[in-house]
This record gives structure tokens, C-alpha cells and sequence, in this order.
């Protein structure tokens, strides 16, 4: 028996579950929809590097052109939700900054994620990470940038989910924290202003204007950040 998992209008992409093929199809309803060989693209890119930096991963996808689909192993983990407050997250927050340093070369321009958030990454026994959903994959960009992402969309989603129109300062804190960890004595251009890069980055990758946690920032909570990023 099979499970639509969901099915996104605006994407008019889906997901299906085949228990008894132990695969997960992800499809696209429309065929000149360039997100599935992104996603596969991405996917293959971020499976060759985990093997080679981290250890041999056994996922294989397989991508049926003329149908439009991917097959997809199941995997057996955890995902966390990108409603959660940083200081839930903060743990895997900073597993998943490990990961990034351990699987991405370290040359000034290498592939970019496009969508990396907390809920886009699974966690096998809880702590070792798995990125998924690459259909925003792009072949070169600014070293970190998915790292920038991670991080303001880590204390900006919850934000925006809770409705409130500032990031509380204790999240903040905890956010401060982990960039200086990361960014720190690191001389990139998006630095000056990530929240800008990030809207005309994401913006290219699909030649329109996307319906992106980034567009919502209002401008205190933009203050707020390039604050305590420059402070």
C-alpha cells in the first residue's frame, strides 16, 4: 500500500511512501521543473563528499527522467522542527556546523545548499546528520553561506512562527555564540550583510522571487541581527 506523504501545490511537487519497495518517490507533476535533477544533482554531490570526508554512506538514489521522479532509500531518523526555539536546537545546531566543516572543501567558492534549515536535515540516533531536500542546489557560491543560512534561519523561524516581531535576546545570545565560532577572523562579502546576500542569492537560484523565510525579516529583527553579528 502506498502514502502520499504531501503534495505542494505551488512546487507541484510530491512525496510518496513504498513500504513495500523500502523507497521514498519524490515527483514533480511538472516536467519542465528543474528542482528534481537539482535535487539530484545536490544529492549525489553531498553523498560523494560524506564518503570521501567522513566514511561510506550506502544511499543511492536513482532518478527516472522520463517520469519525472526520484527513488529514494528510506532512512531510519529524526528530524527536528524549524519552529524550535535555538536554545532546543542549539545541541544539533552545532553537530550539523561540524558536518558542514568535515563534508565542504574548503575552497572560496563550492556548492551551496540553497535551503539549509533545521528541518532539512535528518538525525540518525540523534546526532549524526544526514542534509536532505537539495532542490535548491547550486554549483558555486561563497564558502559558509549555507552555514549563514543555518544560523539565521535557526533564531528568524521561530521567531516568525511565534509571530513576534523581535528575536528574543537569549536567543540572540546563543546565536552570537555560534557565528563567532564559525565566522570569526573570516573575511567573506556576504558578511557585511548576510540578510541582503542571502535575499539576492535565493532570489537567482530561481529567477523569481521565492516565498522565503529571508523576504519576511522585518527591520528590527534585521537590526537586531546585524547587531549582534558586527557588535
Amino acid at each position: 500500500m502506498t502514502t502520499l506523504l504531501n503534495f505542494n501545490l505551488q512546487k507541484k511537487t510530491g512525496v510518496i511512501y513504498y513500504p513495500e519497495k523500502k523507497i521514498i518517490r519524490k515527483f514533480s507533476i511538472n516536467k519542465k521543473n528543474k528542482k528534481l535533477k537539482n535535487e539530484f544533482d545536490g544529492f549525489n554531490w553531498y553523498l560523494h563528499k560524506y564518503k570521501k570526508n567522513i566514511g561510506k554512506k550506502n544511499l543511492k538514489l536513482k532518478f527516472i527522467k522520463d517520469h519525472n521522479y526520484i527513488n529514494f532509500p528510506i532512512i531510519k531518523a529524526s528530524k527536528k522542527q524549524f519552529w524550535t526555539p535555538l536554545k532546543e536546537n542549539v545541541k544539533h545546531i552545532n553537530i550539523l556546523v561540524s558536518h558542514y566543516l568535515k563534508v565542504w572543501p574548503k575552497f572560496h567558492k563550492t556548492c551551496y545548499h540553497g535551503d539549509l534549515t533545521i528541518e532539512n536535515v535528518l538525525f540518525e540516533n540523534n546526532y549524526r546528520p544526514i542534509i536532505i531536500d537539495w532542490e535548491f542546489f547550486k554549483k558555486k557560491e561563497i564558502w559558509g553561506l549555507d552555514i549563514c543560512h543555518l544560523l539565521i534561519s535557526s533564531v528568524i523561524l521561530p521567531t516568525l512562527a511565534k509571530n513576534k516581531t523581535y528575536i528574543p535576546l537569549s536567543e540572540l545570545k546563543l546565536f552570537k555564540k555560534i557565528w563567532e565560532s564559525f565566522f570569526e577572523g573570516k573575511k567573506l562579502i556576504y558578511l557585511r550583510d548576510p540578510v541582503e546576500y542571502l535575499k539576492n542569492v535565493n532570489k537567482k537560484i530561481l529567477k523569481s522571487k521565492r516565498s522565503d523565510f529571508i523576504l519576511k525579516i522585518n527591520k528590527f529583527q534585521k537590526k537586531q541581527l546585524l547587531e549582534t553579528i558586527n557588535g
